[in-house]
């Protein structure tokens, strides 16, 4: 989604000493805040232990930004189905006050403009399902390209 990335930040992955004298180890996250239309979204993205070896900044900012554009997604949603169901108020509050506007000119642009919002909602909710459906996946791509990469270099 269009926005401006307003923050990004990475912490590579250290072992720290705790007050008890404990080792704890900390893993690599990337941090995005994003401004879109529909508002500014924060997210992080957490290496697994596993998978510690490729971790790297540019590919933990890339997660973490598709978190945000799909929490973006989702408020666009929502945004759209306000604007759907106040349209579909204001006709039926205009059609049952007046029966003679039901054919109209000016009622026919407004039932377009009905099924217009209701179409936007649609596809804005398809979005943010089908995103939110192909994060692990996406992920689990990116980690294997980087790990035959590394094998690859390996060899």
């Amino acid at each position: 989604m269009k926005g401006k990335i307003l923050g990004a930040w990475y912490n590579e992955p250290e072992d720290v000493i705790s007050a008890d004298g404990k080792t704890v180890h900390s893993l690599a996250t990337a941090y995005v805040y994003k401004e879109t239309k529909y508002g500014v979204f924060f997210e992080e993205a957490t290496a697994a232990l596993e998978d510690e070896d490729i971790a790297n900044q540019w590919d933990g900012f890339r997660f973490a930004e598709m978190k945000c554009d799909i929490q973006a997604y989702k408020a666009k949603a929502k945004v759209m189905k306000e604007r759907a169901k106040g349209v579909t108020h204001a006709l039926k509050v205009v059609v049952i006050g007046n029966p003679d506007l039901a054919n109209n000119p000016i009622m026919d642009k407004l039932y377009r403009q009905e099924m217009l919002a209701w179409t936007n909602y649609y596809r804005a909710k398809k979005q943010y399902e089908t995103l939110r459906d192909s994060y692990s996946g996406y992920c689990e791509h990116i980690i294997n390209q980087r790990r035959k990469l590394r094998n690859d270099i390996k060899e």
